[in-house]
Parts: C-alpha cells; structure tokens; sequence
C-alpha cells in the first residue's frame, strides 16, 4: 500500500490568466418513461465555476424536485420523478455561453399491458441514403443488458470483418459498413435476444448513390472517433489524432483557443479520414487544451507534460596538468535548473578553499586549485542517477635529489635530478650557457634519472647550474671557499610558469558578420593566447560543434579553427568560441549568414493507400525553401534488390503523387527532391530506424530475464512499429530472434536455462525495415539468489528455541517437555526489502520538505543499500525521482514550486531489487508457522521416527497496532487503508464505513494476511469520506481500530 503524503507549499502570488469560460460537452435531449429520473449532464472548461439551469425563463434549484451536481468539470441537473407537466426545454448558462436540451415525458399509459423485464428496442435502425466511397453507421439502442445482437443483410448473416465492424458499448449497438459501393445497397436487419427467451428486431434500408448517375448531397462533416488525452514527457514526441466522416478534408486545429501555426516542429497529417497533430520536442510550453473543429463538430483532449531527467550533453574529460597548477573539468546538462554533485574516487567533496564549484546556465566546472600529485585519481559529476567520469593526470615538477661532492677541489661533482617520466629531453645550462657534452662535463640519463659530473672542479666552474625539462626547470649554485673547498647550496628553485587569463583574437572580418555562398567553404581561424593552455571549445546554438563528414576542427597551441566544406543555409547563425583555463574565460560571437541555395528534404514522407499495384505518396513543403520559391518535386522509386532510382515524376506541383503500375508482392523504396530556381535539394525518404538505446537486463531469476531499453534517437522518418529481440548462441556463433512486434521498450523473457550465461540485443522496426542492433547486453547469469535467514523468537513463545546457521543451511532445535525436537533445511530467497514505514514531513519552506522515515520490517535477507525518494505534482499523473542514492532514513526535496500542491513516497533497495511504495508498520511479534518431519530424542537416547509432520504455532489474542488515525486521499485517486494486527488463530475480518458494514464491490477490495489488512476503494470521492472501522475476532477474543478518512480536491 502506498501512503501518500500531502504538501500545499505557501502560495506564490503568481497571477492567474483568465481564460475564456465554454462548454467541451453540451446536454443532450432526453426521453423518459413518466416516473423514472432524467439526468442532463454538460461539461466545462474550468472546475470552479457555477453554472445556471433554467427552463423556460425560470432558474432551477435544487431542492425536492431537482439536483444540481458539480463534479469537477462536470455538472448534473437530475429531474426527480417525471411527470408530464416537466416535459419541455431546459437550457444551461456558463458565462456568456448556453446550451438548451428538449425533455420527452412519455406517459405510462402507453405502456399499461408492457412488463418492464420485457427487451424493447429504444432506438430503432433508420434508412439511410448515402453517396459511393462513403462510410454507414447504423445505431440500434435497447432498454437493458444482456442482449446478444446478429446483423443481416437482406436476410443474409453478416460478421465483424475489415468490410463490416460490429460494435457494443452499453445499451447501443452498432454496425459500421466502411467504403459503400452500389452491391451494399440492401436492406440491414439486427436480431437481438436474451436468455430470459425475450426477442426484438429493427430494419433499416441503405441506398447508394452512384456517382454521375444521381445528384449528389454531401454530408456534413462530422468527427467519428475524437481526440484522447495525452500525458508524457518533455523532448518526446507526441500525436493527437482523431477521424472523421469525410476523405481528405481539412481540419482546424487549435490550442487554449488560439489556431496552431505549422512549423517543423508541429505538423499536421492526414492520412485519408485520419488527421494527426504531431508535436515533436515537446516541452512545458506545449500544455494545454487542443481542440480540432470538423465543420460544426469539434472535439478537445488535453496534453500533459512530465518532466525530463537532467542528462548529460558534454560529458567530462580527462585533464593533465602540471604540479601546482590549477585543473578545470567541465561538463554541459540538458538542463539549466538541474543541481549536480562532484565526487572523487566516489566520495561525495565539498566546495571549499581546494574545490570550486561554478556554473554557467547549463555549463558546471570543478575547479581544483593547486594540484598535487596526491590529487591525480578518477573525478566525477552526479545529477540525478547519471554520473560522467573523468581522470586527472598531475605531471610532477622536476627536482635535484641529491648533489654529490667527492673530494676537495680538483675532484668531480655530480648533480643528478629526477623526473615524474621517462625519455623526456632535457638540457643542463650553467649561468645561462648551455653545457656541451665533453671531458669536462659528462650527462648521463638513466629512465627518469638525469645526471650532470663537472670533472675536476675549478674556481671557473663556480655559478648557477640549470636543469631544464620542456618549460619546467630546477636550480643549484655550485661555488669554492677558502683552501678551493667546494660546496653546492642546498636550496633548490622550482619555477612555475606565469599564470595569464585565455584571450581571443578574431580578424575584423569575422567580428562585424559573415556572409558566405551556399557550396561554399567557411573558415573561422582564431588566435588563443593564456597560461596555462586554454581549453577552446565552440558552440552552435547552444550545442558543442563536433568534427564530421563537413565540419573539421583543428585547435592546436595558440590556435583554434574551424572548418566547414561545402556550406548550407542550415549552416547560418550565431558560433560561439569560448575559451577556459584556471585564471579566467573569454567568450566572442561570430555571425555567419548563408544566401540563397537549393530548398532543403520534403518534410512528413510518408506511404499509405498500399495495394497490389499502387499506393499513396505524401510529404509537406520542407522546412527550408533555400531562399526561394518552389517551383515542383521530383519523385524516385527503387526495389529493395536494386541500387538504381527510377524516376516517377519530375513536374509533380502538390505534395502528393500515387505510384501506379507497380510490381505485385515486390518491395519498393520511395524518395522525394523539392526544386526551385537554384536546383534540386537533398531528397527525403524513409529510411529504417536507428538502433535502440540503453538496453539492459532487469528481475533476473533461475529461468527468466525482464529486458529495458530506450526508443533509438532517430525514427527514420517513419514511426517505430515494434522490435525484435535476440540472444546470442555461442554455439552456433550466431544471434537468433526470441520475439518480433514487442510493442513496447520493454519485454520478459521466460524459459531460460538456470546457470546458463546469455547476451541479448534489440532492433527497432518501422515501415522501412529493420534497424542495426542495439549494443549487446552485459552477460546475465540465471540463478536463484541466496540470502542470509535470521530467524526471531516469537515473545508468546513458551519453548526454547536454539538456531545454528550455516548458509544456505539453517538447523534448529526445540526443546519441549524434556524432549528435544532437531531439524535442518535449506532456505532460498529472492525477495526485495519491505517498504519504507511511517514516511512523514517534518518540516515545510515555500521550496523544500523535509522528509523523514523509518528502517523496513524485513531487509528480505540482504542489507539496505539506499533508498529511492520520488515527488509528484498533484495536477499530474507521472511520478518524478528525486534521488535514488539516499543512504540516510531523512532527506531534504528541493526545488519545490512555491504555491504547488506535492504527494511523497520512498522506496528501499537492496541487492536483489527495490520495495514497494508501501508504508506499513508488521508488528515486532508475527504468528510464526514452520511444518517440518522431525526425529524426537529422548535423553537415553532411544530414537522414534514419526511418519507425521509437525506444526508448531504460536497463538495471542488479536491486536491493532494504529500508527495514524486520519488518511488524506485526493479525489481520483486510490484510497488504501492498511492495518497492521498480532492475532493467532487467524480471526475473521469485518469492515465497517460510519456504522454500516462494508462488502467488496467494483470499487471496493478487501485483502488480509497472516499479519495486515487492507482496505482500497478506487476512484475515490468525496461520498468516500468517514470513519473506517475494522473488527478483528477469533476463538480467543475480539477488537477494533478506527481510521478518520479525508478526501480532497474538486
């Protein structure tokens, strides 16, 4: 059971736009036996707002003879006992909008000699006359359930088929004749019948009318199947579709009551009598209301918005630098708000004097000051459950260890340094002159040992000796005293190089703007200066620009350029170079603008209408016209088995062409080219999809496996259809299929052998094909985990109880009345943990909760590693991850929108998987049964082998334990009440709801165990709210527990 707990953070005072008040549904007309209630119900676009009912000129209330409802949207007027005099019309005011409905009172004299079990057909089936090529419906509604229909056809039984669909939803029943021709025209009966032996019959008569033959009078154009409402995640992308009466007709789509404007990221398709919205790249700007209007038909479906993990765009990279400089790691996330953690080697570090953290929008740097050598291990940045890691590499400064003086002057003295590498080439210098190697000075290097031996030392030898390694250098003076003693000074110089803050030269050209020909190459050579090296990287709205096929980047010291062959008008905006080292950065803008060039691919290819010999082509302008008119498309077919293009039209002036003539059973490829005054663009197509992402096994047991994976990043220009799933046969060397059309980005595989070693891989489908696998799976091994049992005295347990544990084997002994009971056997466990118990907000800020919890009753045999903290928004659906590595029973959630409403649940995880969502609080002495065949032993030693089992049980009288008394459950969602009772035997359970015994129902479920009892009611509303009691009794006595159960929001 999951408990949810509430947060109504402090109200911003953000202001609320107001929103034009209307009606999404309106009343319908009613017709109802004299007596019985009539019920108009309407619906509209705000919660909070009271509407008017009226008939004729007087306002409704409620009272005796009627009852206004409001239900969140929805809103009720119920006409109790209807007579005659209430027959009449009854409207609905909202604002400045209303809407009427007529009410049909029809007298129980009519129907004196009819019986009310009797089956009659309420609404009969009408004679329709309709046109060649269009779509029949016929409805025929009923006064009860449980009727089944058949359909005829000029007495001839017709079956669900792709000609005839057959339809039942309630009391209606529909036969749907797609695509009429002149042979439909018939007359359509249905036959309906119970099992109480009652029968009714309806005929209709449908008459076509051929084209050029009769006048024809076209239908209004109405929506058939309407727009559902859509709930996902923002950059994924979504379609709101719906169908109507009429082939190819053009459909008026619009958002919070302003029209759609098209773009390349918001398209519109239609697809016969299908129309599609499709919305790629969807952020928090996309919610809202969408409405599609049909001539004067309309229907509305709202898109709800979740929010996306922050991942990583730019991840961090691997740094070298020298001994006691500073080292920057730079990393770049989707987004902007997201908070990250540094790590070294895994343990979390602070900002301090040694680290600085920065941020840059959705730019985040470590910067680790004064480097040593101790600092050179693995870094890494956490946000979320991602982490991107990185090494750092400190290159040692070079030093004299030692300084050797033999004897007194006219001996030799050696200097001798060492390295942090090997085959470094160095140089020795005295007072600035470099040492040549000879009879008087010797150099020998030995790895990273570099050694300079002055022979027979002079007065003329005295001075600065310099030991240089690249731009890294150490020093020691060498001077004679007195009697020519010699000494060397102990003091040794190392040097660093001058720090300086990255500057970048641009030639004037660049920085007043670019204006390049389409074709042509672009160039963009900048000058980097800084100390030490800076780290340049360049960007392209707001992305990393990344070497390929077109673009080269070379960046070398003190220059950085960038290269782009054979340039497009794509290629047109603002580049960004920015470059960072320790002492600063340093950004500059360059503005490149690409003239007119061919039109960019046809946006939307797609292929329906498929037949034996044709099928349909469509497409939409593309998104980038190059600067000018098109003038026409040229359109190219290629079968699968052949690498030539057959052109099919060049002269095509709409976005539409049907191929014909085509080869039966055959597959053919399809591309489109748009053509304007400066030629022919790249062609559009569909290609297969791109391999999916991120696969990875999950819930591995002895014999099966749960694979996930993420959808491929690219579609191909088609949407997926399914995938495939293989495993690798290392016997055969060879990948083979285990299953094709998964629906889903998830899948179970079962039937695998225990102990067996497998790899798996997935391909994503569309209408082009197959993709390229995705990247293998790691290995999984089958087999049934084993975990450590400890087993707990029951306190009602009278007998001692001795345990002796040897995993996976478990020997206990009992003794009892002098005897002594052994057994031994073997446990296995796979189980996760119990839930979290007793999830509570201690402490609330207009942007934080503080949350705290306590420890699971059973870690499920292995150790709590962490636990998962998850938010969600009570105007949303989908639960958001807070955090997955909490190690603590407390935890702190930011940001938290001020003024918001917010539901918290926590989960445990262990080795062997995560808990459940389910706060529940198993009491610290549980009825305990063990069944084993035992050998009884006495003290002489004389032994009885019992051919019966054993039970031992442990029995006290029933017990509630209640931790809260009062449950707060926001209308809509699930309520669940769970109870947590000792009671041995088993008592029997009973439920109660403010005095009057409860039964399980459609929305009520009763569940009990050896320990707990819950209670959940689905859909909750406000009727729900009350005291909930529950009575436990068994031979040995009886109690009660109350729960006080609130339920919230319109």
């Amino acid at each position: 059971m999951v408990r949810e707990l509430l947060l109504l953070a402090l109200y911003s005072g953000k202001k609320i736009k107001n929103k034009k008040i209307k009606f999404l549904t309106k009343p319908q007309n009613l017709e109802v036996l004299e007596g019985e209630k009539a019920e108009f119900f309407c619906s509209v676009s705000k919660e909070a707002i009271t509407v008017q009912w009226l008939r004729g000129d007087t306002v409704l209330e409620a009272g005796d003879k009627y009852d206004i409802i409001s239900d969140g949207k929805k809103r009720t007027l119920v006409v109790k006992d209807s007579i005659l005099g209430d027959a009449g019309k009854y409207t609905v005011m909202v604002g400045e909008a209303k809407a009427t409905a007529r009410l049909t009172v029809i007298g129980k004299l009519y129907f004196i000699n009819v019986q009310v079990h009797i089956l009659l057909i309420i609404t009969p089936l009408k004679d329709q006359e309709v046109n060649e090529g269009q779509e029949i419906i016929f409805n025929c509604e009923v006064n009860k359930e449980g009727a089944k229909e058949k359909w005829y056809k000029n007495d001839e039984a017709i079956f669900d088929s792709a000609k005839y669909i057959i339809v039942q939803k309630d009391l209606v029943y529909t036969l749907r004749i797609r695509d009429a021709q002149l042979k439909d025209q018939a007359t359509y009966t249905i036959s309906l019948s119970n099992k109480r032996g009652e029968h009714a019959k309806s005929s209709a008569a449908l008459t076509i009318n051929q084209f050029g033959v009769f006048i024809l009078t076209e239908e209004d154009l109405r929506i058939i199947e309407p727009l559902e409402d859509i709930e996902t995640m923002e950059k994924k992308t979504v379609t709101f579709w719906c169908k109507v009466n009429r082939l190819n007709a053009t459909l008026k789509w619009t958002k919070n009551g302003e029209e759609i404007t098209f773009n390349k990221r918001i398209l519109y398709k239609i697809d016969k009598y299908k129309h599609s919205l499709i919305i790629k790249d969807c952020g928090f700007v996309d919610e809202g209301e969408y409405t599609v209007t049909a001539g004067q038909d309309k229907s509305v479906a709202e898109l709800l918005i979740t929010e996306a993990p922050a991942d990583f765009i730019e991840h961090l990279r691997d740094q070298t630098v020298t001994e006691f400089d500073d080292a920057v790691f730079t990393c770049q996330l989707s987004k902007e708000k997201a908070s990250v953690r540094w790590y070294r080697n895994g343990r979390e570090i602070k900002e301090g004097k040694k680290y600085q953290f920065e941020k840059d929008g959705n730019l985040h740097r470590l910067i680790i000051k004064d480097c040593r050598l101790d600092d050179e291990c693995e870094y890494s940045c956490g946000v979320d459950d991602r982490k991107s890691r990185a090494r750092l590499f400190v290159e040692g400064m070079c030093r004299l260890n030692r300084i050797y003086i033999y004897e007194a002057p006219g001996a030799d003295v050696i200097f001798m340094a060492e390295l942090n590498k090997d085959g470094v080439e160095v140089k020795w210098l005295r007072n600035n002159m470099i040492i040549v190697q000879g009879d008087k000075h010797q150099m020998m290097s030995e790895g990273k040992v570099h050694r300079l031996q002055v022979c027979e030392i002079k007065p003329r030898d005295q001075g600065e000796y310099r030991f240089i390694a690249k731009d890294k250098e150490a020093r020691a003076k060498l001077e004679l005293a007195g009697k020519l003693l010699a000494f060397v000074s102990l003091t040794m110089f190392l040097f660093s190089p001058k720090s300086e803050a990255p500057e970048i030269f641009l030639d004037v050209k660049l920085l007043a703007g670019l204006t390049v020909k389409a074709g042509t190459k672009i160039e963009l050579p900048a000058k980097v200066t800084g100390k030490p090296e800076p780290q340049v990287t360049w960007t392209k709205a707001d992305k990393i620009l990344r070497p390929d096929d077109r673009i080269t980047i070379e960046t070398k010291p003190n220059h950085s350029t960038v290269t782009i062959t054979d340039s497009k008008r794509s290629d047109s905006g603002t580049y960004i170079i920015e470059a960072v080292n320790s002492s600063g950065r340093q950004k500059i803008n360059i503005h490149i603008l690409s003239s007119t060039d061919k039109p960019g691919p046809p946006a939307a290819f797609d292929v329906s209408e498929i037949t034996n010999e044709s099928c349909l082509l469509t497409w939409n302008p593309p998104r980038d016209d190059g600067g000018s008119k098109i003038t026409n498309y040229v359109l190219e077919k290629r079968a699968t088995d052949s690498e030539i293009w057959h052109k099919l039209s060049s002269t095509i002036k709409d976005t539409k062409f049907r191929a014909t003539n085509l080869t039966p059973h055959k597959e053919y490829v399809f591309r489109v080219s748009a053509e304007n005054m400066y030629g022919i663009g790249e062609p559009a197509q569909c290609n297969p999809p791109g391999p999916p992402t991120g696969l990875k096994p999950t819930e591995v047991t002895k014999d099966s496996v749960t694979l996930t994976w993420n959808e491929p990043d690219e579609d191909g220009g088609s949407p997926i259809t399914g995938y495939w799933v293989e495993r690798y046969d290392p016997e055969q060397d060879k990948w083979i299929k285990l299953a094709e059309g998964v629906p889903t980005t998830e899948h179970f595989l079962k039937g695998l052998m225990e102990k067996q070693e497998y790899s798996f891989r997935v391909r994503a489908v569309n209408k082009a094909g197959e993709s390229e696998p995705s990247e293998p799976s790691d290995p999984v091994l089958c087999k049934e985990r084993l975990c450590e049992y400890c087993f707990r005295m029951c306190c009602y347990c009278k007998y001692t109880v001795s345990v002796f544990k040897k995993a996976p084997c478990l020997a206990i002994s009992v003794i009892f009345d002098g005897i002594t009971a052994c057994f031994t056997f073997f446990l296995y466990f796979t189980d996760p943990p119990s839930p979290p118990r007793w999830l509570e907000v201690i402490n609330i800020t207009k942007n934080t909760a503080d949350l705290k919890w306590t420890v699971p009753e059973k870690d499920g045999g292995s150790p709590i590693t962490n636990y998962i903290v998850e938010k969600r928004d009570v105007r949303r659906k989908g639960w958001q991850t807070v955090d997955t590595t909490v190690k603590d029973t407390k935890y702190t959630v930011s940001p938290l929108t001020e003024g918001s409403l917010y539901v918290f649940r926590v989960a445990a995880e262990n080795a062997i998987g995560q808990s459940d969502y389910f706060v529940a609080k198993d009491p610290d002495c549980k009825n305990k049964f063990f069944l084993f065949q035992i050998c009884i032993t006495e003290k002489k030693n004389r032994v009885w082998q019992l051919s019966s089992n054993i039970i031992l049980t442990f029995t006290g009288n029933p017990t509630i334990d209640l931790k809260t008394r009062d449950i707060v459950v926001v209308k809509g969602q699930k309520l669940r009440i769970p109870i947590p009772f000792r009671a041995v035997p088993s008592p029997t359970i009973t439920w109660h709801k403010d005095g009057k015994e409860l039964k399980a129902g459609d929305r009520t479920t009763m569940k009990s165990d050896y320990t707990s009892a819950l209670l959940e009611v689905i859909d909750s509303v406000h009727a729900d709210a009350g005291v909930y009691t529950i009575t436990l009794e068994n031979k040995l006595a009886s109690t009660t527990g109350s729960v006080n159960v609130k339920v919230i929001g319109n």
